[in-house]
C-alpha cells in the first residue's frame, strides 16, 4: 500500500501473549521504518510501549508530517527525559490533538514558561501521567488555543498551586480532572487562576476534605469563576479501610501529629499498649477544652516521650477522664 494513502497507522504489540517477542520486533521495525513527508496524508498516529530511545527519533521524523492531528502514545517503560518529549511534541505543526499516558512513570518536567514563538497548535490535551500543577502550568502554557484539557492521574503532592501564575486560555471550555492531592482551596485556586470560559467541568476527587461536600462553596465558585459553566460533575470518593489483622501493641517512633494519632487509634478499637515517641499538636490550648474525637478504653499501658505544642497535664487530664466515663 502506498505512503501515500496512509491516514492511521498504530504501532502497539496485538496481543499480550508473545508480549516480548513482539515488543522486539516492532523495536527492529522502527529502526528500519522511517517516517518522513511521503505519508503526506497520514492524520492519526497511535504509540504504544515504545523504547524512550526510539520515541525520541520517532518524533523528530513526526515534524514533516504535513496532516498528523492526532497523536497517542502510550507507554509502561520509564521515560526519565520528559522535557524533551514535551517539547517534540509542542514543535509539531498541525498537531489537534495529543495524549500522553505514562504507566507509574513520576518523572518530574521542568521546561520553561512557553513563549510566542513556542506555542502549539494543540487544541485537545490529556495528561494521563504524574504532574505537579507548577509543571502543567508550565505545559498548558505552550498551549494558547486549548479547548479541551483531561487530566486522568493523579497529581502528585505539592505545594506549587499555591503560587500558580494566573493564565489565559480564551477557547478552553472542558476540564475533566482526576486528583487526590489536593484540598478544595487548593482547588479553588486552580480554577481562578486559569481565566477562560469554561462551559464544562468534571472532576473527580480522592482525598479526605469535607469541604469538597459543602454546596455553599461550590456555588460561590460557581458564580464568581465559572459564570457561563453549562455542565458540571463531581464525585468525591473517600478511602475505606479494612483491617485484616488486630492489632494490641502499637510503638510509634516518629514525630506524629495529634489528628493524625486519633485516626490511628479509632483504626485500633483493641489496642492495649501505645507507645509514641513525639506528639504534636499544632494549635495552642492553654485556655482550650482538649477533647478526643476517639477513646482508647482497652488499653492498659501508654506511654509519650514528648509532647509538643501542648501540656502533658491537659493531655493526661483527657485520657483519663475518657477512660473513667467509660469504667463508671
Amino acid at each position: 500500500m502506498s505512503k501515500h494513502f496512509v491516514r492511521k497507522l498504530s504501532i502497539h504489540p496485538l496481543s499480550k501473549e508473545n508480549t516480548k517477542k513482539l515488543r522486539i520486533d516492532i523495536h527492529q521495525l522502527l529502526i528500519s521504518f522511517i517516517i518522513d513527508s511521503s505519508f503526506n496524508c497520514l492524520q492519526s498516529l497511535i504509540i504504544e510501549d515504545i523504547q524512550p530511545d526510539k520515541l525520541i527519533s520517532f518524533l523528530i521524523n513526526l515534524n514533516s508530517l504535513p496532516q498528523l492531528f492526532s497523536l497517542n502514545i502510550r507507554t509502561i517503560h520509564i521515560i526519565d527525559d520528559l522535557n524533551n518529549i514535551y517539547r517534540l511534541i509542542f514543535v509539531l505543526p498541525t498537531l489537534k490533538y495529543n495524549k500522553l499516558y505514562l504507566y507509574e512513570n513520576e518523572c518530574s518536567i521542568s521546561i520553561p514558561i512557553g513563549t510566542e514563538k513556542q506555542f502549539s497548535t494543540i487544541e485537545y490535551l490529556h495528561i494521563a501521567h504524574c504532574y505537579t500543577f507548577d509543571e502543567l502550568h508550565a505545559l498548558i502554557s505552550y498551549t494558547p488555543k486549548l479547548r479541551h484539557l483531561n487530566l486522568s492521574h493523579e497529581n502528585q503532592d505539592d505545594s506549587t498551586i499555591e503560587i500558580m501564575l494566573p493564565i489565559t486560555l480564551d477557547n478552553l471550555t472542558y476540564i475533566s480532572m482526576y486528583t487526590n492531592y489536593i484540598n478544595f482551596d487548593e482547588f479553588e485556586i486552580f480554577i481562578k487562576h486559569i481565566y477562560s470560559n469554561l462551559k464544562t467541568l468534571y472532576v473527580t476527587f480522592l482525598y479526605q476534605d469535607i469541604a469538597f461536600l459543602y454546596a455553599h462553596r461550590w456555588e460561590q465558585l460557581i458564580l464568581r469563576y465559572l459564570s457561563q459553566l453549562k455542565k458540571f460533575s463531581s464525585k468525591y470518593y473517600e478511602y475505606k479501610y479494612s483491617l485484616c489483622i488486630q492489632i494490641y501493641h502499637l510503638d510509634i517512633q516518629q514525630s506524629i501529629s495529634i489528628d493524625k494519632l486519633m485516626q490511628i487509634i479509632h483504626l485500633l478499637p483493641d489496642l492495649i499498649t501505645l507507645k509514641i515517641n513525639s506528639l504534636t499538636f499544632y494549635r495552642s490550648l492553654i485556655n482550650e477544652k482538649f477533647s478526643t474525637t476517639c477513646s482508647i478504653g482497652h488499653a492498659k499501658f501508654l506511654n509519650v516521650e514528648c509532647i509538643n505544642g501542648m501540656t502533658i497535664e491537659l493531655f493526661l487530664r483527657d485520657i483519663l477522664n475518657k477512660i473513667n466515663l467509660r469504667s463508671s
